[in-house]
């Protein structure tokens, strides 16, 4: 609309096969997974909640964040 890029725009075109959106997203699901792996060894969760806007970032995040 105006001329920028947010998150949700991103998470909508990697969800639909956009190759330059989905290494982004590879890239956030690589940082994800280096949290989340801290989190782990720091604190021993028995589950580890994802809220905001990336609950909704759709199956590419979910999917590849999974399969890590």
């Amino acid at each position: 609309e105006n001329g920028t890029l947010g998150p949700y725009d991103i998470f909508n075109v990697a969800n639909n096969g956009d190759l330059f959106a989905q290494k982004l997203m590879d890239y956030v699901v690589d940082q994800f997974v280096s949290l989340i792996q801290d989190i782990r060894f720091t604190c021993d969760p028995q589950e580890i909640i994802i809220q905001g806007m990336y609950s909704n970032a759709g199956s590419y995040f979910r999917d590849n964040l999974l399969n890590k």
